[in-house]
């Protein structure tokens, strides 16, 4: 055995006189290697470490929420209780505990701590579990660059199968649909002008700023989770990001544009009549929706002339602002100024070239005067 120890410690020692002596020609290829390997190691796990950091970091409770305390020798205290309005639950015997933006184990600790300074345990005897039967939701207030700001309701039940009999078969300590990302897509989620390098919380009086610029892509990140009564503000860029006018998990899934007037020329179908709202992805362009609404293509020489109209009402002024673009040079040329995104309300109107106008006066025209020559040739 000691041989054996003796003869490992013998070639630690050589490798490190040979990692540490001064390289040579030959040398210098493996050490960039191993050098190499070990710095991608090292990130791997600092990266690990910091997902890991965000995973661990649990829901704090807030008001509504229901919990079980569970303790031991302690039966006149375990139970199950609620978060009232000034964020404590109230224990037999003990009185009450503030647990509002605790985690369900500092919430225990603050249990544990008031029954041993109650005299009803002794110091190290009480051990005290608590579990969360039921995430309530939270009112949040949404100002600045979303869709629509205001006071909304997050974590709302989805069905009436969500009720707290249901939630409390299964106790945990995920609050789900209580995040930041989950207030900001409720407010309808935001503008291409939001700031999101900034994102500021609001809380009793404190603020924090938050970077998630990563929700966009879903990578992994800040993301802190909410409690009643928080304030997000959304801070307005210096100009707009066409980058964030695509799916996430902050933006809209899509929007619905108003298409009516359509042409009613024959080279084009019944789509070119449709009246109402049509629905578009968030991100899409003033083109798509003309050639959604199949505004664009037919006889060159009759159609190429059309126009289309975009009429949009400004979310912050109630402003009108109008384009209005032929559809052959909306469909070949690449300028932004001309082809905009789209927002939720905009409306889209296409109108028929001269050439169709005519076309159809003289249609119309022939279908009055063939009854009349099928008179006259009458008897």
């Amino acid at each position: 055995m000691k041989q054996e120890a003796s003869s490992a410690l013998t070639v630690i020692a050589r490798f490190l006189k040979r990692v540490f002596r001064k390289p040579t020609q030959g040398d210098l290829l493996p050490f960039a290697m191993m050098l190499g390997i070990v710095l991608a190691i090292g990130a791997v796990a600092a990266a690990m470490m910091v997902m890991t950091a965000g995973a661990a970091q649990a829901a704090p409770l807030t008001v509504g929420d229901r919990v079980q305390v569970l303790l031991e020798n302690g039966e006149g205290f375990s139970g199950k209780y609620q978060v009232d309005l000034q964020g404590q639950i109230a224990l037999p015997y003990a009185g009450p505990v503030s647990v509002a933006g605790l985690d369900t184990h500092h919430a225990a600790l603050a249990v544990t701590q008031l029954l041993e300074a109650r005299g009803l345990f002794r110091v190290g005897a009480a051990r005290t579990t608590l579990q969360v039967l039921w995430w309530a939701p939270l009112n949040v207030r949404v100002s600045g660059e979303v869709f629509n700001p205001g006071t909304h309701a997050v974590n709302m039940p989805a069905s009436r199968d969500r009720t707290i009999e249901r939630a409390e078969e299964i106790p945990g300590a995920y609050a789900p649909n209580r995040n930041l990302s989950d207030a900001l897509k409720v407010a309808g989620g935001i503008t291409t002008w939001a700031d999101l390098g900034q994102i500021i919380l609001k809380r009793r009086g404190e603020t924090s700023v938050h970077d998630v610029r990563h929700l966009l892509s879903g990578a992994p990140g800040d993301d802190p989770s909410l409690q009643e009564g928080d304030e997000l503000l959304v801070l307005r860029m210096v100009s707009p990001d066409a980058r964030q006018a695509r799916p996430s998990a902050i933006t809209p899934p899509g929007i619905k544009v108003f298409a009516g007037n359509m042409v009613q020329s024959q080279n084009n179908g019944p789509a070119a009549s449709a009246l109402g709202a049509l629905p578009m992805a968030y991100g899409s362009r003033f083109s798509q929706a003309v050639v959604a609404v199949n505004c664009a293509g037919g006889v060159g020489w009759s159609n190429a002339s059309r126009m289309a109209t975009l009429v949009r009402t400004q979310r912050l002024d109630g402003t009108t602002q109008r384009w209005n673009v032929p559809v052959e040079q909306l469909l070949t040329d690449g300028n932004d100024q001309i082809n905009p995104l789209l927002q939720e309300g905009d409306a889209v109107a296409c109108y028929d070239s001269s050439v169709t106008g005519w076309r159809e006066v003289f249609r119309a025209l022939t279908e009055v005067l063939t009854p009349l020559s099928i008179f006259r040739g009458l008897p």
